[in-house]
């Protein structure tokens, strides 16, 4: 059964307990968000310096590297322990809220969700699309980079060796994802493969970036 982002807060609020430093913030992680940087960054140079809402920004790992590209970024994060270490300057502000609960009567020219949308259910990001659509420019895009399911639904619940803690994630099928994408109401949806295949460790799941215009 799918879980929903109620256990997913659960684990994130784990990691936001641990106060992390700086440090640990950075260490190795701008190297394995290169590409998410880049991507992103590509994305806002084909617009002239666009108004960016950028979802579950967390500690702004990618965020702080294209600052410059944009003329005003809204960033929404839940954990004031996280999002302590985005920089802070007279174009950024930081919304702490939940995505799930996120509404705004701004317009914005480009709307990124990075390695976030997995943490609901597809009835949860069904509405979070629809808030979105409804936020987006006219001519406006989305950027949704997440791991998906191959060919299916992949839905994670457990305890992982690997990060030590429970962890839950629904990967939907990107097909799939892309679908309800079209069914919100974007147009142009298409699927980016952004990473090396050293990235896609496994056979089921696959990391794409999905953008889609208003």
């Amino acid at each position: 059964m799918p879980m929903s982002n109620d256990q997913s807060l659960i684990f994130h609020g784990t990691l936001a307990a641990q106060n992390l430093t700086e440090e640990d913030v950075y260490s190795g992680k701008l190297e394995r968000a290169r590409l998410d940087v880049d991507f992103l960054r590509g994305r806002l140079m084909l617009r002239h310096r666009p108004r960016l809402l950028d979802l579950g920004t967390g500690t702004g790992t990618i965020i702080n590297e294209v600052i410059a590209s944009a003329a005003e970024i809204t960033c929404v994060e839940k954990f004031p322990a996280f999002s302590q270490h985005i920089k802070i300057g007279e174009k950024l502000r930081i919304i702490t809220e939940n995505i799930r609960d996120f509404n705004s009567k701004n317009s914005y020219d480009l709307i990124s969700c990075f390695g976030v949308l997995h943490y609901f259910t597809r009835e949860e990001v069904t509405n979070i699309y629809h808030r979105l659509f409804e936020m987006t420019e006219l001519g406006g895009e989305i950027i949704v980079k997440n791991q998906f399911g191959v060919h299916e639904d992949v839905s994670v619940s457990g305890y992982s060796e690997k990060l030590g803690t429970d962890y839950f994630a629904n990967y939907r099928s990107v097909d799939s994802e892309m679908k309800l994408l079209e069914e919100v109401g974007f147009q142009q949806v298409i699927k980016h493969d952004i990473y090396p295949e050293a990235f896609n460790q496994w056979d089921n799941t696959h990391y794409y970036g999905l953008t889609a215009l208003r």
